[in-house]
C-alpha cells in the first residue's frame, strides 16, 4: 500500500473513532434543547425533564395568581419512545408536544439519516404543521389525513408511523387514554423478495462471468445493472452509505435488502476477488460508459496528468467523511450525481453538474469513476489491504477488473 493511501486510511480511521467516542461519551439520547422545546409548544414558560415511566419533558406555566407553575402538556422524542420505527437511514428524532388533551401542539423533525434530496419536504412548515391539533382518535395514516412527501414514501411513512405510534403510547401512558379508533397497521412494503431474487442472480451472473473470463458478458452485466440497480431501484452504494456504516445507521431488513446486498458485493468482491461493483454493476458507470459509444473520439491524459487527477477522489473521501462525521451535516453529501440521473429529480445545480459530468464522459472513460466517485476511492482502499491476489492474464484489464 503506498504512502499516501496509508496516511488516508489511517487518518480517516481516527477520525471516525474519534468521532464515535465523542458522541457516545456525550451523548445521552436526548436531542431536545430549550429552543427546540419552544418550538414545538409555544406557550410554555419552562420544562421539566423526566425519565420515567418515559423520558420525556413536563411542560409548565406559571399561575401569576398562585405564584405556582401548572402543568399543561408534555414534549418527547419519537425515536425514544418507538424506537422499533425507523426510516431508510434509522431512527427519526422527531420532537413532538403533547397538550392534557391528547392533541399534539407542535412536530419538529430534528435528526435524521435519510437521503438529504429526498426528504427537502421535512423542512417545509405544511409537512409537519398537518400533524397540529391530531389526537389518538385520528387515524394518522398517508392518504387519509395527512400528505406524505412525493418520492420519499418509506421516510414519509415512517415519520407518520413513528408520531402515531408515540402519541398513542404516551397518551396512554402520562393520559391514561387509549385509542378510540383502531389504526390498521403501517403497510408493508412486499417487493424486498422480488428484488432480492433479482440482485442475487445478477451479482452471481457477474461474478461467473469474471471468473470464467467471458469479457463480452460485463456488457450484459452493465445494462442490467443500470436498468435494476438505478432506475428500478435508485440503490447505487454512494457516500451517504458510507457515512451511515461509519456511524452504525442501517435501514430496517428485509424492507431494504438490496441495500445490504450491494453493499456486501461492493466490500467482499473488493476484498477478495476485484472491484466487481465498478468495473460490472455500476449504473453511473454504465451510463458513462454507453454515452461514450456517442462520440468516438477519446481525450487521453497524460500518465503524470492521470495519476495526479487520480488522486481527488481519494481527497473527496477524506474530506467529505472528515466533514461529515464531525459536523453531523449530511447536507455536504449531495454533490454525487446517482440520485438526480436515476430519479430525475434535482435542483438547477444538481442538473448543471449532472451534465458536465456526463459531458465530460464522452470524450474522457468513466470520468466520474476515475476523479471524483468516492464510493470507487474507499473500494479501491479495501482492495489494498492484501487480501486478494490480483489477476493479472491477458483477459483481465483494468476496465473488467474494475481498476479506474
Amino acid at each position: 500500500m503506498k504512502g499516501l493511501d496509508k496516511f488516508f486510511l489511517i487518518s480517516g480511521a481516527l477520525v471516525v473513532v474519534t468521532t464515535f467516542l465523542v458522541r457516545l461519551l456525550h451523548t445521552d439520547g436526548d436531542v431536545a434543547n430549550v429552543a427546540s422545546l419552544k418550538s414545538v409548544f409555544p406557550q410554555a414558560e419552562r420544562f421539566l425533564p423526566q425519565k420515567d415511566p418515559l423520558p420525556h419533558h413536563q411542560v409548565l406555566v406559571k399561575n401569576w395568581q398562585t405564584g405556582d407553575y401548572e402543568l399543561i402538556g408534555y414534549c418527547f422524542d419519537t425515536a425514544q419512545i418507538a424506537p422499533q420505527v425507523t426510516g431508510y437511514g434509522g431512527l427519526i428524532h422527531i420532537l413532538m408536544g403533547m397538550d392534557l388533551s391528547g392533541r399534539l401542539v407542535g412536530v419538529k423533525i430534528e435528526e435524521h439519516a435519510e437521503t438529504p434530496f429526498f426528504v427537502e419536504g421535512f423542512k417545509a412548515p405544511w409537512f409537519t404543521q398537518q400533524f397540529v391539533g391530531k389526537g389518538v382518535g385520528d387515524p394518522l395514516e398517508i392518504g387519509q389525513d395527512v400528505d406524505g412527501l412525493s418520492g420519499a414514501t418509506l421516510s414519509s411513512r415512517a415519520v407518520v408511523r413513528g408520531i402515531r405510534e408515540s402519541l398513542a403510547t404516551m397518551a396512554a401512558t402520562l393520559l391514561g387514554m387509549s385509542q378510540t379508533r383502531r389504526v390498521s397497521p403501517l403497510p408493508r412494503e412486499r417487493r424486498w423478495w422480488w428484488e432480492t431474487i433479482a440482485l442475487l442472480g445478477l451479482m452471481v451472473f457477474c461474478l461467473a462471468a469474471f471468473w470464467r473470463r467471458k469479457r463480452r458478458l460485463r456488457v450484459v452485466g452493465l445494462i442490467l445493472g443500470l436498468g435494476l440497480v438505478g432506475f428500478a431501484l435508485n440503490s447505487s452504494l454512494s457516500v451517504v452509505h458510507i457515512v451511515n456504516v461509519l456511524s452504525l445507521r442501517f435501514p430496517p431488513f428485509p424492507a431494504h435488502a438490496s441495500w445490504y446486498l450491494l453493499l456486501l458485493f461492493g466490500v467482499t468482491t473488493s476484498l477478495l476477488v476485484a472491484r466487481l461493483y465498478c468495473g460490472w454493476l455500476c449504473p453511473f458507470g454504465a451510463l458513462q460508459e454507453l454515452l461514450k459509444k456517442v462520440i468516438p473520439y477519446r481525450l487521453r491524459l497524460s500518465s503524470h496528468l492521470h495519476r495526479r487527477a487520480s488522486r481527488l477522489r481519494m481527497v473527496l473521501l477524506w474530506l467529505v467523511l472528515c466533514l461529515v462525521l464531525i459536523s453531523g451535516n449530511q447536507g455536504l453529501l449531495r454533490y454525487e450525481p446517482f440520485f438526480t440521473a436515476f430519479s430525475l429529480r434535482g435542483t438547477g445545480l444538481m442538473w448543471a453538474s449532472l451534465i458536465l459530468i456526463l459531458g465530460a464522459s464522452l470524450v474522457i472513460d468513466r470520468f466520474w469513476c476515475r476523479y471524483f466517485c468516492v464510493v470507487g476511492a474507499a473500494l479501491h482502499l479495501l482492495g489494498r489491504l492484501g487480501l486478494r491476489k490480483r489477476r493479472t492474464s491477458d483477459g483481465q484489464d483494468a476496465r473488467v477488473r474494475g481498476d479506474f
